[in-house]
């Protein structure tokens, strides 16, 4: 039986947390131990009534009616303290206060990002957006997303902000120049033979209310939650705070970040597609190519080994690619929507991916790929920008819900053609489980010609 310490993160007084514990039948032992506590502990702190006078909750507890063991007993009261004092961005009400502008330190995998004077709001769409707001901020490339600087912000009206924003976080400039921020989800990584019922117990007793978790079959340790929050703030330092947990590999905000495609065929004809073969045809050296003619000798795939294209959305009713049923992943559900086609206009490097790798071969259309016998799924993570500049949007979770998923489905092979503005731990340990699980990963390295690769890329998996 796995046994553990949980650590107390930020305690506050009584009456603000033990309302809620002592509402829960499911707890009635807990919710006589928090009543056992007001009774030693009248208005202080109660954590502070047990870090300072162990000796007295031991001598009093033996006459309480219920019974707790003793482990169980000490981690609860741990964490029971672990209720955090953050507010929520509007406050308790809608006119309660203003938003608090703090922008805390965030990092990718592979370094700090940069801050920004700039604020990201969700908007309710089930309320209307005054004017006042949408004169003073930007929309964004991310549906239901506007971006406004902080003195705006700081100057919009509280009883306005707060009936038509569910979210208020701070920006972050990304590698490729494009803005991130965290969203109301969160990962946290547990360590490898971690038990479901610790996960869940670290989860339960998260700083902010959790209103959905994931626990990701294919990515052992690796869970998503989401909290009840309107303050990107919060949810960092509920995270970072949380990080501290014993079992805890890692937590890392889910954020919206930018990225870009990378190289794609544009001629659909063969005679012309010189990276299959090359017979010098544009004045290059024959024979500097993927040697396609001679690998079709061998093999022109199975359609046993599928490959899951990640990208944003690949045609579904293609008459020139062989695939199978997608998915899209930007609807933040861990199993995707039904669909991974694409959804906007510029959605299209998808759909050219896909045909470089499993075009159709001899059926008298276009030219054809380099596996044709190999089905591709599309996995749809990124929405691309309007209007059509080679860069899209895309959350950390999208990535790693597509990998979980196609590994389920079957696929041995991923490809993604795209480079990433921002690194996550959270998407390189769902390639590295699914790699040890026999998926085999493909990624671009870019077109700027420059040393080293680009995200995820230069993942050593």
């Amino acid at each position: 039986m796995q046994t553990l310490t949980l650590r107390a993160i930020r305690a506050r007084p009584v009456p603000r947390f033990c309302a809620g514990l002592c509402a829960a039948p499911s707890k009635s032992g807990f919710r006589q131990f928090v009543l056992f506590l007001l009774s030693i502990s009248g208005r202080k702190n109660y954590f502070d009534v047990i870090r300072r006078k162990p000796q007295l909750v031991m001598r009093k507890m033996p006459r309480m009616n219920f019974r707790i063991a003793p482990p169980l007993f000490a981690s609860l009261l741990a964490f029971s303290a672990a209720a955090t004092d953050l507010q929520p961005a509007f406050g308790d009400s809608a006119t309660e206060r203003s938003p608090r502008l703090r922008v805390p330190p965030v990092r990718d995998l592979e370094g700090q990002l940069k801050p920004l004077d700039l604020f990201a709001i969700e908007l309710d769409h089930t309320q209307t957006v005054p004017k006042s707001l949408w004169s003073v901020a930007t929309p964004t490339n991310r549906a239901g997303w506007m971006t406004i600087d902080s003195e705006q912000l700081s100057n919009l009206a509280e009883r306005m902000l707060a009936g038509s924003a569910r979210f208020v976080t701070p920006c972050y400039s990304d590698r490729l120049g494009g803005i991130a921020w965290p969203t109301k989800c969160g990962f946290i990584c547990f360590e490898p033979g971690t038990s479901r019922e610790l996960m869940q117990l670290v989860i339960a007793h998260s700083p902010l209310p959790v209103t959905a978790t994931t626990f990701y079959e294919h990515i052992p340790g690796l869970t998503l939650v989401e909290f009840n929050s309107s303050s990107g703030a919060e949810v960092v330092d509920a995270l970072a705070a949380m990080s501290s947990q014993p079992k805890v590999l890692f937590t890392e905000p889910d954020m919206s970040f930018s990225g870009k495609h990378h190289g794609a065929p544009t001629d659909p004809l063969f005679d012309q597609s010189w990276a299959l073969h090359n017979s010098g045809q544009f004045g290059g050296l024959p024979g500097f190519d993927l040697g396609a003619l001679g690998a079709w000798q061998q093999t022109s795939g199975n359609p046993s080994v599928r490959v899951l294209v990640i990208d944003v959305g690949v045609q579904q009713d293609h008459p020139d690619i062989l695939q199978l049923p997608g998915r899209d992943f930007t609807s933040g559900t861990s199993e995707g929507a039904p669909g991974g086609g694409p959804a906007n206009p510029c959605d299209s490097h998808g759909t050219l991916v896909a045909g470089c790798i499993s075009g159709k071969r001899g059926n008298q259309i276009g030219t054809c790929g380099i596996a044709p016998l190999c089905p591709v799924m599309s996995a749809r993570c990124f929405t691309s920008n309007l209007p059509c500049d080679g860069y899209w949007t895309a959350s950390y979770s999208w990535t790693a819900n597509a990998l979980n998923w196609g590994f389920a489905n079957g696929c041995r092979v991923s490809n993604n053609s795209n480079g990433y503005g921002a690194s996550s731990a959270a998407v390189a340990a769902a390639y590295a489980a699914t790699r040890r699980g026999g998926m085999v990963h493909f990624a671009s390295a870019g077109n700027s010609g420059a040393n080293g690769s680009d995200y995820p890329a230069s993942l050593p998996d």
